[in-house]
Formats: structure tokens, C-alpha cells, sequence
């Protein structure tokens, strides 16, 4: 009887640790539409729409255990995707899961890169 309710305590231990999340996620609204000002006078060619991203793990909520994100990982990401300059129609949102174990944060980048014309 013991070793049965040892088990049940372990899995249910198990399944809080690995199922209890709290999530927030922000949107982008009023913040610029580019990566960087587009080169006044200058002509450029759409690539096309691309997406790019940078997460970060923090164990026990404040232990690194990866690189930080930030939106010029996430950005850079986009932009090399395509091969680009610039991104425009840029919107974005974070996102941050707490978990018993740590904080996982996320930032997701979607637009459309562009490439100037010489």
C-alpha cells in the first residue's frame, strides 16, 4: 500500500512540475513599423514576408541558461532569412511562460524584408 501511494505522489509531483504554466503575451501596436529608417530616396524590392525569433531560459526564474533574447537577435534573424537590408510592416510579440522549474521568453518577428537597389 505504501509503494502505491508513493507512486501516485511521485506522478502527480511529475505532472505538476511539467504541466503548470502561466503565459503572457504582448502585442505589438504603436512602436515603429521597421527594423531601422528606411535610406531616404532610396528604391528597394520586396523578398517577401519572412519570420525570426529569440528565446531565452531562465532556471528557478532567474538562473541563465541560455543567451538573453532581445528583439535584434529576433530582427536579424528575420532580415537574414531572406537575404535582406530592412524589414517593414514589422509586428511582434513576446511571450513569457513561467513554469515551476524557470521562465522561458519568447520574441516572435514578423514582416516583410526588403533589399535596396543600388
Amino acid at each position: 500500500m505504501k509503494k502505491i501511494i508513493f507512486r501516485v505522489g511521485v506522478i502527480a509531483v511529475i505532472a505538476i512540475v511539467f504541466t503548470n504554466c502561466v503565459s503572457f503575451t504582448l502585442d505589438s501596436s504603436d512602436l515603429p513599423k521597421t527594423a531601422t529608417e528606411l535610406k531616404e530616396g532610396k528604391e528597394y524590392n520586396s523578398l517577401g514576408e519572412t519570420k525570426g525569433q529569440s528565446s531565452s531560459f531562465h532556471l528557478l526564474w532567474f538562473i541563465p541558461v541560455t543567451e538573453r533574447a532581445n528583439f535584434d537577435l529576433a530582427i536579424k534573424d528575420a532580415i537574414e532569412s531572406k537575404g535582406g537590408d530592412n524589414i517593414i510592416n514589422l509586428q511582434y510579440k513576446i511571450n513569457r511562460q513561467i513554469w515551476l522549474l524557470g521562465r522561458v521568453t519568447t520574441y516572435k518577428i514578423n514582416g516583410e524584408v526588403v533589399q535596396y537597389k543600388d
